[in-house]
């Protein structure tokens, strides 16, 4: 079985591209979880205030 040239670059083509999504993807949930990361550390300082703030 003969490959032709023209599949092999959209071959490429299409591994370049799961590629760039797969990129895209872990860039998006890094920055998810960079965003859920820092809002629970204010959430944590914030509270901290509070508690110390607060007479219990």
């Amino acid at each position: 079985m003969r490959i032709s040239v023209r599949s092999i670059k959209t071959l490429s083509y299409t591994k370049s591209k799961l590629k760039f999504i797969e990129v895209y993807n872990l860039f998006i949930i890094s920055q998810k979880f960079l965003f859920v990361n820092t809002f629970f550390l204010n959430t944590k300082k914030y509270s901290h205030l509070l508690n110390t703030s607060l007479p219990c």
